[in-house]
């Protein structure tokens, strides 16, 4: 995901660091690939056959489990079967097990999705990722109807790297294509209840028959799903107004009984804790519930195929919390109070009305205080060696205390399932649409295909960001949009597909946003969300996001496949991309005059694809590939009077491949792979600002060049009937090789002004966020048969997860007004870490019943899913939290 503008490189060869954890990873993985295969397919899915084109397809296991096995480009696919063993519920749970691709989530309705390195961690409603999401072959590109629950599908199909040719928009890392069930044409119905810990129900199922025989049928689908939530909130239950004990004078407290849960409680009068009673004791829950009906039409004297998918779905959830840690201030060395040492994140060392720690981390910095002051023990009391003699001891005590902490909240603090917040937000969001999608024979050899889709939306999103009981950074933001797109493409085969084939077509794309977003931080103003309610009592606001954007976008594009012979073949594409954004901006109220601005800009580029095949035999091939991709660019809608609407360009990128594909013992082995170099000009980030504002901005922003590289295994083993084992692997280097972001700051200077700045932070060198450098995932079945007793099929899944950033600067966060990072490593990151789940199916002979138990995340680990750095704003840092061990059983009845 990196560009570079030289082309005489040299890579720069990996460092010890690197070198061990790759012989590391050798060592086990080598005896692992000898029983394993891959699940690496090429060559996209047709709108209503996904495998056509597909070479070869093995089933493998009894489990049903399927690989796709082609030469032409680097996939990975997901079928029914290995689908619900993974539990997955949203394309988030994907991500575990797909070879360097990562899925950020930051809640049950925002996710950024990153693959090889390329990606933009930009959750605003208005941006557009750098993966292509499609479901039934209809672009989902809006931020609010990426994680819609996934049920009754068919396959999932991931195709890694620029995507230069072909239907698709903003494709500049890849594209993930979702395909439901289709009717048969057949009676038939399922039904699934699944029950499990945290109150955890789930309940789908489907029907479908002919409406008209051979002619017209239906497949009608629905899934409803509730759960409890698992994050438990020290703020909940807090008692009426009337029962609270006031407080008097000027002085601040934070301890019962003025404060309830650690907020800061101001004097002045007769104060009471602000917090809003009666809120949930246990939050993040989850509730949604989506109905889908497709009908599929097949004329008795017409050669042409029609299915109408319409579908609803529709989410209340909490707002997703998380972890909050304060930032420790930089502490003067033991001997020069002119030098600091960065001892990284704790509670503030000040108190204040927006100053808070976490219970569990003032009780681990006691117990760390009450240890290291004990070692010390004389040479700390200056009664016995002096005072500046004891000075230094204790302050080479305080930082090693302090640093021994900041160590510790790395991996977050002892309790992370559980925080303090004033507001348990809600998220409220609804999606509805439809595809229409037709094939029609022109001639024996000719086919167009129409796919003409609609999506539109309406969410809400009340958060506590903070993660603190204090009012610091409450937002709400309201957005709703639609989405309309229209696709033609027209295909044909040379001499029956023996000497090629041909396509073109083109996709138009229209969609409008509308977002509210007010921000009021002010102690006094009735920010409370009243209980099934999302939107706030406000009195006042301190600033209003107002704003409308919409978007056309057309795409035209050719591709040819030729043979030349049975073992060479040569694939070519090129597209032409067009995209142009209408924004209506205002802010307010701003003093003293509010901001409006209404922009139009439009960009076009050409991007291209070229492959070739090699295939020696039926079971061996290889292929080289060039890709140009391309993403457009992306308005900054700010609540930052000084910055107001601000623009990222559009990002560029060139991809290398190398792969190949290998079938062994009649299929039973496969080892697919490919090693890629990705050269990036523009590339779009995603990052925190503070200029001067009272809270921080989240913006996109361009990197000069960066650079990727790469490999990637997928492996299938199937020695005998009944078991399975899948190993894949994945590496990744990644380095920014020229950017150097600005914000601005502020000092006072000699005459008692404030003068104005750029601080400059050089993130030049640093790995690219969401790129861990290694991942591995295993999936393992095991199907044994009792005579008169039925099949027990056992299930793991494993996923490994190396060290990883959410940031530009590696973890280290945004330096503060002297420039100088004041948090400690991997505090916006997360250090690597394993993920295991198991299931295990029982199937009576001869029976439409199966029942299976399951657990998820076996070992409870807790995990960051996203981080945020506040330091500029509230010096502390916010952290979204994985879900911990999940547990229960599924009975499904297929009728």
């Amino acid at each position: 995901m990196e560009t570079s503008a030289g082309v005489d490189r040299v890579i720069e060869p990996m460092s010890p660091r690197v070198h061990r954890r790759v012989r590391s990873a050798v060592r086990w993985l080598i005896p692992l690939a000898l029983f394993a295969s891959v699940a690496s397919a090429q060559q996209e899915s047709d709108a209503v056959d996904p495998w056509a084109g597909v070479e070869q397809m093995v089933v493998t296991g009894t489990s049903g489990f399927s690989e796709l096995l082609t030469e032409t480009s680097s996939v990975t696919a997901f079928d029914a079967a290995t689908l619900e063993a993974l539990g997955v519920e949203d394309i988030g749970d994907i991500s575990k097990f797909t070879p360097n691709l990562n899925i950020v989530t930051g809640g049950t309705t925002s996710a950024t999705l990153f693959s090889r390195g390329v990606g933009l961690n930009d959750f605003s409603p208005i941006s557009t990722g750098a993966i292509s999401v499609y479901q039934d072959d209809v672009p989902r590109g809006a931020a609010a109807i990426l994680l819609g629950r996934l049920f009754d599908l068919e396959n999932i199909i991931v195709l890694k790297g620029p995507q230069g040719t072909g239907p698709y928009r903003n494709a500049s890392a890849g594209a993930i294509k979702i395909y439901p069930r289709q009717p048969s044409g057949d009676f038939g119905a399922t039904l699934s209840v699944s029950y499990g810990n945290y109150d955890y129900i789930d309940v789908e199922g489907s029907i479908e028959a002919p409406l008209v025989p051979d002619i017209l049928s239906n497949r009608t689908s629905f899934a409803v799903m509730k759960r409890g939530g698992w994050f438990k909130n020290r703020c909940g239950g807090a008692p009426p107004l009337s029962e609270r004990t006031p407080i008097g004078g000027t002085q601040r407290f934070n301890v019962p009984p003025h404060s309830l849960c650690g907020e800061s409680v101001a004097g002045e009068g007769d104060r009471l804790s602000d917090l809003f009673p009666g809120q949930a004791t246990r939050i993040n829950d989850r509730s949604n519930w989506a109905l889908r009906s497709i009908f599929k039409l097949t004329p008795d004297e017409i050669d042409m195929i029609w299915s109408l998918n319409l579908h609803y779905f529709n989410l209340k959830d909490d707002s997703h919390v998380g972890q909050q840690i304060g930032i420790q201030d930089l502490q003067p060395t033991e001997f020069d109070d002119r030098e600091f040492v960065r001892v990284g994140s704790g509670p503030p060392n000040n108190a204040g009305v927006r100053s808070y720690a976490d219970a569990n981390i003032l009780s681990q910095l006691d117990e760390l205080r009450t240890f290291y002051r004990a070692q010390c023990g004389d040479a700390c009391d200056r009664r016995i060696v002096g005072r500046d003699a004891a000075a230094i001891a204790n302050r080479r005590t305080n930082l090693l205390f302090r640093t021994h902490l900041a160590r510790d909240l790395q991996d977050l603090d002892q309790d992370p399932f559980a925080g303090a917040v004033n507001t348990v937000g809600r998220t409220r969001n609804q999606n509805y649409g439809f595809a229409l999608r037709g094939d029609v024979p022109i001639t024996d050899a000719i086919t167009l295909k129409s796919i003409t889709g609609f999506e539109g939306w309406q969410r809400s999103i009340l958060s506590d960001l903070d993660f603190t009981p204090n009012i610091a950074f409450e937002t709400l933001s309201i957005d709703r949009g639609y989405q309309v797109s229209q696709e033609l493409r027209l295909h044909g085969d040379l001499d029956d597909g023996q000497l090629g084939s041909w396509e073109i077509g083109g996709l138009v794309v229209a969609d409008e946003v509308e977002v509210f977003a007010p921000v009021d931080n002010d102690r006094d103003a009735e920010f409370r969300a009243i209980p099934g309610v999302v939107v706030p009592l406000f009195r006042e606001f301190d600033i209003i996001r107002d704003y409308e954007q919409k978007v056309l976008a057309i795409v035209g594009y050719a591709q040819g496949s030729w043979e030349f012979s049975e073992t060479f073949g040569i694939d070519v594409g090129a597209r032409w991309n067009y995209e142009r954004k209408w924004m209506d901006y205002t802010l307010a109220p701003v003093n003293p005059n509010d901001i409006f601005a209404k922009e139009d800009i439009e960009f076009d580029s050409p991007t291209a694809n070229l492959r070739f095949r090699y295939a020696p035999t039926e079971s061996v091939s290889f292929y080289i590939m060039y890709n140009r991709g391309w993403k457009a660019g992306s308005y900054n809608a700010t609540s930052n009077p000084n910055k107001g609407l601000t623009f990222a360009d559009p990002e560029r990128l060139d991809a290398y491949e190398f792969g190949w594909s290998f079938q062994l013992f009649d299929g039973r082995f496969t080892l697919d792979g490919a090693v890629f170099y990705y050269d990036y000009f523009n590339y779009q980030i995603f990052t925190a600002e503070s200029n001067l504002s009272p809270q921080p901005e989240f913006v996109t922003i361009n990197a000069s060049s960066a650079e990727v590289y790469g490999a990637e295994i997928e492996t299938v083993l199937t020695p005998f009937d009944g078991t399975m084992l899948r190993v894949n692997f994945g590496w990744l280097e990644s380095k920014f090789l020229d950017f150097v972001q600005f914000q601005l700051g502020s000092r006072q200077d000699g005459n008692g002004g404030q003068q104005v700045f750029d601080t400059a932070i050089v993130n030049t060198n640093n790995q690219l966020l969401n790129s861990p450098r290694f991942t591995v995932s295993i999936i393992f079945s095991q199907t044994v048969t009792f005579d008169r007793i039925g099949d027990f099929t056992l299930n793991y899944n494993g996923a490994w997860t190396d060290d990883v950033f959410f940031d530009s600067t590696e973890g280290r966060g945004v330096p503060d007004s002297e420039e100088r990072q004041v948090l400690s490593d991997y505090m916006i990151g997360e250090k690597a870490y394993w993920l295991h789940g198991m299931s295990l199916d029982f199937q009576p002979p001869d029976s439409s019943l199966s029942v299976t138990g399951w657990v998820r995340n076996m070992t409870n680990e807790s995990y960051r899913n996203f981080s945020a750095d506040l330091n500029s704003f509230l010096n502390t840092t916010i952290h979204f939290i994985g879900d911990p061990r999940t547990y229960g059983m599924t009975v499904t009845f297929d009728f």
